[in-house]
């Protein structure tokens, strides 16, 4: 079993690395202590092709591995020790892929084109109080009624909430509830 990376991986990996040694290394103390907003890299990281780089190119996005995504983390996480930016650029890598893979046409077509813009964010709504970030225990319910989802429960954090505000687009939450006692179930 080979496991070298590809030309083009490698390619990659050195563009990676190039924009974390241009844009993120020269701001990771500031980026930790707060003083510069990952609001500000966004932009950049979509022009790279960074954010939906996982997504299908229906929607802008790069169509890039899970290898790359990998590659791409590991890259950012050596230009940003405090891991601020790599803890979101994989956020945005497994969100927005759960979202192209289950959510609606429209959904898809509106959100995600506007995401690989670095216009709008996808979060993640599963910690509840009783059991923090325990999926398997998730209490939150989501009941369809009448052709709607009723969910009732509550979430205690949602991670991108002050990203998505901010930007023009906003964005929306990937929210994790149970449909029934043994399954779970991922909406919009």
């Amino acid at each position: 079993m080979d496991f070298d990376l590809s030309r083009e991986e490698v390619l990659f990996r050195d563009s990676v690395r190039e924009f974390g040694e241009r844009y993120i290394k020269p701001h990771w103390v500031d980026l930790d202590e707060g003083k510069y907003s990952l609001l500000e890299l966004i932009p950049r990281l979509a022009e790279h092709g960074l954010v939906g780089l996982t997504l299908s190119s229906k929607y802008g996005g790069s169509e890039g591995s899970l290898l790359m995504a990998a590659i791409a983390a590991e890259e950012l996480a050596y230009a940003d020790p405090s891991l601020a930016v790599p803890v979101y650029f994989l956020l945005e890598t497994a969100w927005p892929f759960i979202v192209q893979r289950y959510a609606k046409d429209s959904v898809k077509e509106e959100v995600l084109t506007r995401l690989t813009k670095g216009e709008a964010w996808i979060g993640i709504a599963s910690t509840e109080p009783q059991g923090g970030s325990d999926v398997a225990g998730e209490r939150t319910e989501a009941k369809l009624v009448n052709g709607r989802w009723l969910i009732t429960g509550e979430k205690n954090m949602v991670t991108g909430v002050s990203i998505a505000l901010r930007l023009p687009y906003g964005g929306g939450f990937v929210t994790i509830t149970r449909t029934g006692p043994l399954r779970l179930s991922i909406g919009l």
